[in-house]
C-alpha cells in the first residue's frame, strides 16, 4: 500500500478594539489585518508502482475568527472607524503523472486502487462593530473585507493503470464566510454612519482565468485497463461555497441622520471534472462503469438594512446588497 498526503491547518483568531470618550471630542480607530497562504501539494511521477492500494491526499484546512469593534464618545463630537481584512489564499493539489500501476500476478484475484484526493476547507468570520455617540456631531464607519483565493485540483496526467478495480480522482472546495458588520451612531445635532460588508472568492474580475478553481482530470494519454464489471473509475469535482454578508447601520440625531450600508458578494470560481485523451478498456470484455461529475452548490445570503431617523430634520438611509456568482 502507498499513500501519499500532505496537509495544512490553520487556526487563527484576531480581536481589535478600541474606546474614546472625552468632554470635547473623541477619535477612535482598530484594525484587524489577517493574509495567509497555505499549500498542500502532493506528485507521485515517474514512477512504477506495484501496490495493491495507492492513495495521493492533499487537504487544506484553514479558520479565521477576526473581530474589530470601537466605541467613541464625546461631548461636543465623536469619531470612530474599524477596519477587519482577511486574505485567504490556499492551493491544494493531488497529481500523479507519468506513472504506471500494475500488480498483475497469477496469485493476483483483488484489482488494485488508485486514488487522486484534494479537498480545500476554509472557514472565516469576519465581524466588525462600531458606535459613536455625540452631544453635536458623530460620525462612524464599520468596514469588514474578505479575499479568498485558491486552487482544488486532482490530476491523474499520462497514466498507466493495470488490472484496476477503482480509480477515483476527487477535487472539493469547501468554502464557508460569514461577514457581519453593525453601525450605531448617535448624536445631538448630526449623526452619520456607514458599513460595508465586502466579500470575494476568486477574483474581482469575471475572467475564469483570474478566478478560483475546483477540477478532477484523467488526461494525456492515459490507459487504464480494469478488472471486470464491477470496477469503476470516478471523476469528480464539487464547489461547496456558502457566503453570509450582512450589514446594519442605525443612525439618530436631533436635526439631521445620514445612514448608508452596502453587503456586496462576489463569486469567481470554475469548477470542472473531465476525462480527456484516455483509453479505458480499450481491448474490449466486460468495461467498467465510468462517471464524470461537476457540481457547483455555491450559495450566498445577503442582507443590508438601515435606519435613520431624526427628531425635527431629515433621516437619510440607503441600503445595498450586491450578489454576483
Amino acid at each position: 500500500e502507498l499513500d501519499v498526503d500532505a496537509g495544512s491547518n490553520s487556526n487563527i483568531v484576531t480581536v481589535a478594539g478600541g474606546i474614546g470618550a472625552a468632554n470635547k471630542g473623541s477619535g477612535v480607530g482598530s484594525v484587524s489585518w489577517n493574509d495567509v497562504d497555505n499549500t498542500a501539494k502532493v506528485n507521485i511521477k515517474h514512477s512504477v508502482v506495484k501496490a495493491q492500494n495507492t492513495e495521493a491526499t492533499a487537504e487544506n484546512n484553514a479558520q479565521i475568527v477576526s473581530v474589530t469593534g470601537q466605541i467613541s464618545g464625546g461631548k461636543d463630537a465623536a469619531i470612530g472607524a474599524a477596519l477587519g481584512y482577511v486574505g485567504l489564499d490556499n492551493s491544494t493539489e493531488a497529481n500523479i503523472s507519468n506513472t504506471t500501476f500494475d500488480k498483475r500476478a497469477d496469485e493476483e484475484t483483488d484489482g488494485i486502487t488508485v486514488k487522486a484526493d484534494a479537498q480545500n476547507r476554509s472557514d472565516s468570520y469576519n465581524i466588525g462593530a462600531g458606535v459613536s455617540a455625540a452631544g453635536k456631531a458623530a460620525v462612524n464607519g464599520t468596514v469588514v473585507v474578505t479575499q479568498t483565493h485558491g486552487t482544488a485540483g486532482a490530476v491523474m496526467d499520462k497514466v498507466t493503470i493495470n488490472d484496476a478495480k477503482s480509480v477515483t480522482a476527487n477535487a472539493l472546495d469547501d468554502t464557508d464566510i460569514l461577514s457581519v458588520i453593525g453601525t450605531v451612531t448617535i448624536s445631538g445635532k448630526a449623526a452619520v454612519g456607514a458599513g460595508v460588508a465586502y466579500t470575494e472568492i476568486g477574483d474581482v474580475s469575471t475572467n475564469p482565468d483570474n478566478g478560483q478553481y475546483v477540477t478532477a482530470e484523467i488526461k494525456n494519454n492515459s490507459t487504464i485497463n480494469t478488472d471486470g464489471a464491477d470496477s469503476k473509475v470516478d471523476v469528480k469535482a464539487k464547489d461547496e461555497a456558502r457566503v453570509i454578508n450582512v450589514a446594519v447601520g442605525v443612525g439618530g440625531a436631533a436635526n439631521a441622520a445620514v445612514q448608508g450600508a452596502s453587503a456586496t458578494t462576489l463569486i469567481n470560481k470554475t469548477t470542472s471534472a473531465e476525462i480527456a485523451d484516455t483509453k479505458i478498456d480499450e481491448k474490449g470484455g466486460t468495461s467498467a462503469k465510468v462517471t464524470v461529475d461537476a457540481q457547483n452548490d455555491s450559495e450566498i445570503t445577503s442582507s443590508a438594512d438601515v435606519a435613520a431617523a431624526a427628531a425635527s430634520g431629515a433621516g437619510v438611509g440607503a441600503g445595498i446588497a450586491v450578489n454576483r456568482i
